[in-house]
């Protein structure tokens, strides 16, 4: 996990360079900065990518306002050679995850909870952690309800669109998250 600004006087690519180093070692790597050195990052193809929705926002270059909005952007950002994509907002997460041939858009949004920390570093390193383990032990799918599939990780929601396979560009309902329509990398 590569998180937090540079030290001062550490080049903006350094992350790229670091990420470059790593995958040739064949390790994965998950990426949580902002401004430049995120996407410089992203161009040296990450593992994950996590991020706010600020700094989404600004590597796409415009604002996210809607469901829609924020799948164009994290299908954006993997375009730009992320593998997987997390972007927090106020209420949850937009995700893109990518596993063998398939690749899928989740929309997360948690229960209502009562607010402890307002620590944005320490909530993301949660996410991170969450997504570290997610390899460890597999989401449990509940029964579809309504045309969805309903997952559980703990106490969060998880709303996926239907599973296809990757490069197919077709809409889903406007009810569902839409698939990422991104080809898959090797």
């Amino acid at each position: 996990v590569l998180s937090g600004s540079l030290p001062r006087g550490v080049d903006d690519g350094y992350y790229g360079e670091l990420i470059r180093e790593l995958a040739r070692r064949g390790l994965r790597v998950a990426l949580d900065v902002e401004g430049e050195p995120l996407l410089q990052g992203i161009a040296a193809e990450p593992t994950l990518v996590a991020t706010s929705q600020t700094a989404a926002e600004a590597i796409v270059g415009q604002e996210f306002h809607d469901e829609q909005d924020f799948v164009a952007g994290i299908q954006t950002i993997a375009g730009l050679g992320a593998r997987n994509v997390l972007v927090t907002y106020d209420f949850g997460i937009f995700a893109l995850l990518r596993e063998e041939r398939r690749e899928r858009c989740f929309h997360i949004v948690p229960p209502p909870v009562e607010v402890v920390s307002t620590d944005p570093p320490a909530d993301g390193r949660r996410l991170l952690g969450a997504f570290a383990e997610r390899e460890k032990r597999p989401v449990r799918e509940e029964p579809r309800q309504e045309g969805r599939r309903t997952c559980r990780e703990g106490e969060a929601e998880v709303h996926d669109g239907v599973d296809r396979p990757a490069g197919n560009d077709q809409r889903l309902p406007s009810d569902s998250v839409r698939q990422a329509a991104a080809p898959r990398r090797q």
